[in-house]
Order: structure tokens, then sequence, then C-alpha cells
């Protein structure tokens, strides 16, 4: 029974990204933006590559995909829409990632629902 469990957790690669986050923290080169700022946001990423962002009732849904460290979230709306972020960091319970570069990058900090 253990080693059917432990082969279960062994044979999920998932990224750890996945699952229900709430955005904790939102900084523009200038200025941070708070959670409650933008509707309370709550990001979902599901492991078949769908994902869900749902802000004040509304809902963006689409598809992601996972190369290194770009995460690319296409709009299913807008497929020729993608938006590139970068993931600089996940662990259980936060998952970091930054979108544009330079003046125009933005730092998101996502908490674990």
């Amino acid at each position: 029974m253990i080693l059917m469990a432990a082969l279960l957790v062994a044979c999920d690669q998932s990224p750890k990204f996945v699952g229900i986050w709430e955005l904790e923290s939102l900084k523009l080169q200038t200025e941070s933006i708070t959670a409650a700022d933008l509707g309370n946001p709550v990001y979902t990423f599901f492991k078949d590559n769908t994902y869900s962002i749902e802000v004040s009732g509304l809902a963006q849904n689409g598809t992601w995909a996972l190369e290194g460290d770009q995460l690319t979230l296409i709009d299913a709306d807008n497929p020729d829409a993608k938006n590139k972020l970068t993931v600089v960091r996940t662990t259980g319970t936060t998952f970091h990632y930054t979108a544009g570069e330079g003046t125009s990058m933005t730092n998101v900090i996502l908490k674990r629902k």
C-alpha cells in the first residue's frame, strides 16, 4: 500500500504551481498594488494544462504551457494573445513570477489558497 502511494506521488510530474492561488502582492517599478485593489483575483492552474483567473465575478480561461522557467498563458477567447511569464520561484505556499521586462516588469506573488 505504501509502495503504491509512493509510486503515485513519484509519477505526478505536475509543476508546483498547479493548484489554487490568491494574489498576495503585485509590484510595478514604482508602486505596489494590493489584491483588494484588483478585486481579489483567484488563479487556478489545473493538471490538464488549463487555467482560470477569476476577478470580481469575471473569469478568463485558457491553456498554459511551461518550458523551462517560461510559462505561457493562452486566453481561450483570444488565442493569438499569449501572455508570457517567467517563473521565479514556486514552493508549496508561494508562487512568484514576473511579467514584462526592464522598466515595465511586474513582480507577482501568489499564495496558496
